[in-house]
């Protein structure tokens, strides 16, 4: 008889009882023999642990008390999985069948690679449907790093990397995955990343979604992880001192770097990226109104560039953002 790798999968949540169940069912649906699932409920009181309760018996374990936000959650999680591969699933996220069969024969096939990773839908009122491809690796670690389009959903990682890698910076609210790929990114490098290009996993954007509603604070942290990474191996003084004036999350981390990492290549990227916000700090309000009429919100779009309008009413190109925005949404 075939013998199966073990795969935990968490899901943490919080009053997420509209959304939960399908989660859950699109879990145990798989029909994989060797699975773990550990649901870690921050103490919802809405319908959630009543939907949790209809699976339980197929559930590993799952707990509903308070915690200190989805990242504390996960991190709670992880220190009861015991799979040779494991991952967390959001719970308002579903896999597409069969994935975990995709996920081991991956595995097996390549017993070198690290994670694995297919691809993700988002979809959701007000947003297009997406097709987002996992990981696109660059010719280089350190365009990878930058530009590299890490998706946590349909990826699947190693327990013993995943070890080397926890706990998640329970301070973080947002992007917590970011920094986990960027982790990896330093002490692993690339060459062990496996995208399958499949649909692996579909992702909701709803009201409360924190992709939604976070995406500015999203883009603060992201300008933490860069400056300090950038801190930790060197980076232009120049470069580091323009990225110390920006909108940052407090925010600070001894990054472990095993790789050998060009200085110089990961200056001229910091400067290339972050340069727009450093003599225009609504120049990030503009960008993520940018995202948003990408995922097909122009109301998002709006709300954004208006808060670029209100930093810099001066500035032409706020305006036209707002503008834009509007004749997307007139159109739509």
């Amino acid at each position: 008889m075939e013998e199966h790798l073990k795969i935990s999968i968490i899901t943490p949540s919080y009053n997420q009882g509209e959304y939960i169940e399908k989660t859950i069912k699109s879990i145990l649906d798989q029909g994989y023999p060797n699975l773990e699932y550990i649901i870690m409920d921050g103490g919802s009181n809405d319908e959630t642990v009543e939907i949790i309760k209809k699976y339980e018996d197929k559930i590993t374990f799952w707990q509903s008390e308070p915690d200190k936000g989805q990242t504390d959650a996960i991190n709670k999680g992880f220190e009861k999985c015991t799979g040779d591969i494991v991952t967390w699933l959001c719970s308002d996220d579903y896999y597409e069948p069969n994935v975990l069969f995709e996920i081991e024969k991956a595995f097996k096939e390549n017993p070198n690679i690290n994670l694995v990773c297919g691809n993700r839908r988002t979809y959701g009122l007000g947003i297009k449907d997406t097709l987002y491809e996992g990981w696109v690796t660059k010719p280089t670690l350190e365009e990878t790093m930058f530009k590299g389009n890490y998706d946590q959903p349909p990826s699947f990682w190693r327990k013993e990397v995943w070890d080397d890698i926890f706990p998640l910076t329970e301070s973080l609210r947002v992007y917590m995955d970011c920094e986990m790929w960027l982790m990896y990114l330093l002490k692993y490098g690339q060459d062990k990343a496996l995208h399958i290009p499949k649909l692996f996993a579909h992702g909701l954007f709803h009201a409360t979604s924190k992709s939604v509603n976070e995406a500015v604070p999203c883009r603060r942290v992201l300008n933490s992880f860069y400056y300090t990474i950038g801190k930790a191996i060197g980076a232009d003084s120049k470069v580091l001192d323009e990225m110390s004036n920006l909108e940052r999350f407090e925010y600070e981390k001894d990054w472990e770097i095993r790789q050998d990492i060009d200085i110089q290549r990961y200056s001229e990227l910091l400067q290339k990226i972050f340069g727009p916000q450093f003599n225009d700090p609504s120049y990030i309000y503009r960008d993520v109104s940018g995202y948003f009429i990408y995922l097909g919100n122009p109301d998002a779009g709006m709300k954004n560039a208006m808060e670029g309008v209100k930093l810099r009413p001066f500035k032409l190109m706020n305006w036209r953002t707002y503008f834009y925005c509007l004749r997307k949404k007139i159109s739509k």
